[in-house]
C-alpha cells in the first residue's frame, strides 16, 4: 500500500517538475539563441528573463 501511494506521489511531482524542467528548458535555449545576437550584450538580456 505504501509503495502504491509513494508511486502515485512520485509520479505527480515528476509531472509537476517535468513541465517546470520543461519551461526551464524552452527559457535557457531562448536566452542562449538571443543573448549573443547582434548587441553582443549577454548580461542584460540574461537578466531581462
Amino acid at each position: 500500500m505504501n509503495f502504491k501511494l509513494s508511486q502515485k506521489a512520485v509520479i505527480s511531482i515528476n509531472t509537476k517538475y517535468s513541465k517546470k524542467i520543461q519551461e526551464l528548458a524552452n527559457t535557457k535555449w531562448e536566452v542562449s539563441a538571443n543573448s549573443c545576437g547582434c548587441t553582443g550584450d549577454c548580461g542584460s538580456n540574461w537578466m531581462r528573463s
